[in-house]
């Protein structure tokens, strides 16, 4: 819209430039009727709305609806399934002694981990 300022480089500069601008009309910047209107039609157009859904409740059929009845079945649960291992179950063996102290343990462990024999 307009053309582009100079950069301002000082507070002065700054107000002397603002105090040197026309001032805004206040009627074109607060000028709301055009949106006053556009609220007035739309609550027109919500209101035919309502009158047409209002007058096509009127022509639903309010015959009574008919059910037949069923009659109830009782469901029969399948067999349990065998209890079948995880697997990887029995991978792990047990410790054939038990440590004198927990540190001898954690030996025992790194020993059997690092002196595996290789399959």
């Amino acid at each position: 819209v307009g053309k582009p300022r100079p950069t301002v480089h000082s507070v002065p500069e700054a107000a002397a430039r603002t105090a040197a601008a026309p001032p805004a009309s206040s009627e074109d910047d607060f000028d709301i009727s055009g949106w006053l209107a556009e609220d007035a039609q739309e609550d027109e157009r919500a209101s035919e709305v309502t009158r047409e859904t209002i007058a096509d409740m009127g022509k639903v059929d309010t015959a009574p609806i008919r059910l037949t009845p069923v009659e109830p079945t009782i469901a029969k649960e399948p067999p349990p399934k065998p209890h079948t291992p995880a697997k990887g179950a029995g991978k792990f063996q047990v410790p054939k002694r038990i440590a004198e102290s927990s540190g001898a343990a954690a030996d025992d462990a790194l020993r059997q981990l690092f002196h595996r024999r290789k399959p």
